[in-house]
């Protein structure tokens, strides 16, 4: 997750300023209920409630290709 830079209103709920604090950088789910001390399904839900206010983008992180596989080789 990360923010979007789209100023917070101000009748959030501290608990989502909180996230949005701590979502400067790409992190998960999992990274986001440590910094916050929550269970990752709490957060999940916190986390799904900013997406749908457009508070965080909803973007994957881009896949790096994986290389072709080598042909085998035959033992000798």
């Amino acid at each position: 997750m990360t923010a979007t830079g789209t100023a917070a209103p101000g009748t959030l709920q501290p608990e989502y300023r909180m996230i949005l604090t701590h979502c400067r950088g790409l992190l998960s789910v999992a990274e986001v209920a440590a910094h916050r001390g929550r269970p990752p399904s709490v957060v999940q839900v916190l986390l799904a409630d900013l997406l749908d206010w457009g508070l965080i983008p909803s973007a994957r992180p881009p896949v790096r290709p994986c290389p072709a596989p080598s042909a085998p080789t035959r033992p000798r």
